[in-house]
């Protein structure tokens, strides 16, 4: 006898009544990869939102999708010179993450993602002070 399958639609539906669930949501991208890429542009449509704990974490990710150039215009804008962990030097093209995140991107609120960044960067030199 084989287990029991979910028609895709289901899964789908599922996974939208689930939307505001962070923390379910986080354990769905667990289930298999079509519930993973189905899972990721539901957590990514407002991550601020849904991400209760270490929200500035996010941007680990989201720096990541940038390309060396976007990367650099981030650096001169906010006037530091390091924005990843402890490695200024980090191949960029090398550790791109799986998905496309920012696609998903749908609630873009500028000064919150500046003060997630600029979060993450003290975490960040909180990090490297005690190391």
């Amino acid at each position: 006898m084989s287990l029991p399958y979910l028609i895709d639609d289901c899964v789908y539906d599922i996974l939208q009544y689930l939307q505001n669930d962070g923390t379910t949501l986080f354990n769905c991208l667990l289930v298999n990869r079509f519930w993973c890429k189905t899972t990721i542009p539901l957590l990514y449509t407002n991550p601020f939102v849904i991400i209760s704990k270490k929200k500035y974490m996010i941007i680990s990710t989201i720096i990541l999708c940038f390309n060396k150039e976007e990367i650099l215009q981030l650096k001169n804008q906010l006037g530091i010179n390091q924005i990843n962990n402890n490695n200024n030097n980090i191949d960029y093209e090398e550790h791109k993450p799986l998905f496309e995140y920012l696609k998903y991107l749908e609630d873009y609120n500028h000064s919150k993602i500046k003060s997630f960044i600029i979060m993450f960067i003290n975490y960040n030199l909180v990090e490297i002070l005690n190391n």
